[in-house]
């Protein structure tokens, strides 16, 4: 099976995604609606490895889950809102999120989530 080099770099992405959910998540009580939110769209980005090509990774639902889940992060009333606002550098994490979306997102052809929204690369 050979994976095209676009693959591979979703691939090396998702555990840092994976891991900036990982660090809401922990600042979340167990059994919340936030908590639960977060925990599907990991579930839904774990299934991301099973994509063979860009088409396969645009046309996933990890990939608009997650679109909106960023969207929502400034509405202060939406689960991902509440999640940004109540935890511990909750909004630098969203901003690293976004960086990493807008990576994959450029790959395949996606809308990407405006710069301001970005968290810069040093």
């Amino acid at each position: 099976l050979h994976l095209s080099q676009e693959i591979q770099f979703v691939l090396k992405l998702s555990p840092m995604i994976l891991g900036g959910l990982n660090e809401l998540k922990e600042q979340l009580k167990d059994g919340t609606e936030e908590a639960e939110t977060i925990q599907e769209l990991q579930n839904s980005l774990n299934k991301m490895e099973e994509c063979t090509s860009k088409d396969d990774i645009k046309k996933s639902p990890a990939m608009s889950k997650f679109r909106r889940f960023l969207d929502n992060v400034e509405k202060a009333e939406t689960t991902a809102g509440k999640v940004i606002k109540t935890t511990k550098d909750g909004i630098d994490i969203a901003r690293r999120l976004a960086g990493h979306y807008n990576q994959i997102a450029q790959l395949c052809g996606l809308p990407q989530v405006p710069e301001p929204f970005v968290k810069r690369k040093k």
